[in-house]
């Protein structure tokens, strides 16, 4: 009993916000940079993806989108990197209702797929470390056969369940995460607290409705065929 508890508890502390977060409203930046992974070992150009996201946040919801890039190429120390876009992967979360949808492709299919926000199992270690001038704490990830392994920073001084992706589950908001030992990053670039415009903050609509398990076990097994066709598998996230 006590183990079904202690969560439930933990949860209702975390979805009842504190009076100061109650008028935080806002937009994060973040920057993402993943080194691709390729089947092909002996390609020796460096292959990145490369873009930016917003979180747009009100004290109960948030939406996690692309934003438009520009640019064609990065060079780093004069060498010329190879880039390809980010995945154009929208997240909303609600809080009050405990639920997240994301829109997503695969495979030039588009899909939507809901799962329940609950605490992840995340371990709270004891590092600390300032990014953007607040005060974060750090946890950590072990990832799986479907999951990476992620190091996120996290402040108290905004509110729980706020952050990139599916990185979104401590209590604080996550301002920077490591993904697989250095493989990639999401940093948080700007905060700008501001009034929400109408409709800016909305759940997307459009794909092929799907659970979070559904979805995972629909990708495992396109991937299994594809390696079994001889298919060039890329992983980028």
């Amino acid at each position: 009993m006590k183990s079904y508890i202690l969560p439930v508890l933990v949860f209702a502390g975390l979805t009842n916000p504190q009076p100061g977060f109650s008028q935080q409203q806002g937009v994060i930046t973040y920057e993402l940079k993943m080194k691709l992974m390729m089947k092909n070992e002996d390609d020796q150009e460096p292959q990145y993806i490369n873009g930016r996201q917003q979180l747009i946040f009100n004290e109960n919801e948030s939406l996690y989108i692309p934003l438009p890039d520009d640019e064609d190429d990065e060079f780093t120390n004069g060498v010329k990197m190879f880039r390809a876009k980010a995945p154009e992967i929208i997240m909303y979360s609600n809080v009050q209702q405990r639920n997240t949808i994301e829109q997503t492709e695969f495979l030039g299919k588009k899909y939507l797929v809901t799962d329940s926000l609950k605490i992840g199992s995340w371990k709270l270690g004891t590092d600390t470390k300032k990014i953007l001038g607040y005060d974060c704490k750090m946890a950590s990830w072990k990832g799986d056969s479907v999951h990476p392994s992620l190091i996120a920073w996290y402040t108290t001084d905004l509110r729980p369940f706020l952050g990139p992706d599916n990185a979104n589950t401590l209590p604080g908001a996550i301002l920077e995460v490591d993904i697989d030992n250095g493989r990639g990053t999401v940093s948080a670039q700007n905060i700008e607290f501001r009034e929400l415009k109408k409709n800016e903050l909305k759940a997307p609509k459009g794909g092929r409705l799907m659970t979070r398990r559904e979805y995972e076990k629909l990708v495992l097994d396109e991937m299994e065929r594809m390696k079994k066709n001889g298919g060039n598998v890329m992983i980028g996230g």
